[in-house]
């Protein structure tokens, strides 16, 4: 039975290397996000900040034009123009920098152009996020100073950040062959399903900028 068991995961591995492909690589890039409040944000503030994400990429070909995939990472997100900060007592703009770890899952379409010299990839799914850390700080919109940074609860509570977020992910990347990977600019753009805060509508929105390499092996391209 022991002889049968490893002769089974031994022909497994080898047909998966011989038939089936496998992408491994890294990406890091910008991040510009915001949240949705459900109210207009007053002019001229600004409701965008930035941040910069990474992530490795685990990709597996279910044919030579479908794959799924995972991209385990770390993102910041964020948000300026909180409602309720404004004028009180005196104009000012509170910014919240959120680190997340985030998992999304991915159902990817790639073709090749121009003789396969370019590779154009779309893809979309669903992200689940774990908020790490928060920063939330206080800026006198008349100076353009920091008056106060604080780090705000994570659990249950008025002001407090939920621990966990999710939503849908989409993206488009357009690569080209780099020795034995390949080389991709990566546009991807999310939106949470769930507000970030408890007691606020909060949805977290982001888009992504990114630079990837990745590198196949295994069965036929």
């Amino acid at each position: 039975m022991k002889r049968f068991s490893c002769f089974l995961v031994i022909f497994l591995i080898s047909y998966c290397y011989s038939e089936c492909q496998v992408s491994l690589g890294m990406q890091f890039g910008q991040t510009r996000s915001r949240q949705f409040y459900g109210e207009p944000v007053p002019d001229p503030i600004n409701p965008y900040v930035n941040g910069v994400n990474g992530s490795f990429i685990f990709n597996y070909s279910i044919n030579s034009s479908w794959s799924i995939g995972l991209e385990p990472g770390i993102i910041e997100r964020g948000a300026s123009c909180v409602p309720g900060s404004f004028f009180i007592p005196r104009p000012q703009d509170v910014r919240n920098f959120l680190t997340y770890y985030e998992i999304p899952l991915f159902v990817r379409h790639e073709k090749s152009i121009l003789n396969e010299r370019l590779l154009i990839m779309a893809k979309v799914g669903y992200s689940v996020s774990y908020l790490r850390s928060i920063v939330q700080e206080i800026y006198d919109l008349e100076t353009g100073e920091a008056i106060s940074s604080e780090r705000p609860g994570i659990g249950p509570g008025w002001g407090f950040f939920r621990r966990f977020d999710h939503g849908i992910n989409g993206g488009l990347s357009i690569g080209t062959q780099l020795g034995k990977g390949i080389l991709l600019v990566t546009w991807r753009q999310y939106l949470g399903l769930v507000d970030a805060e408890y007691e606020n509508v909060s949805k977290n929105w982001s888009r992504n900028l990114s630079l990837a390499y990745e590198y196949r092996f295994g069965g036929k391209k």
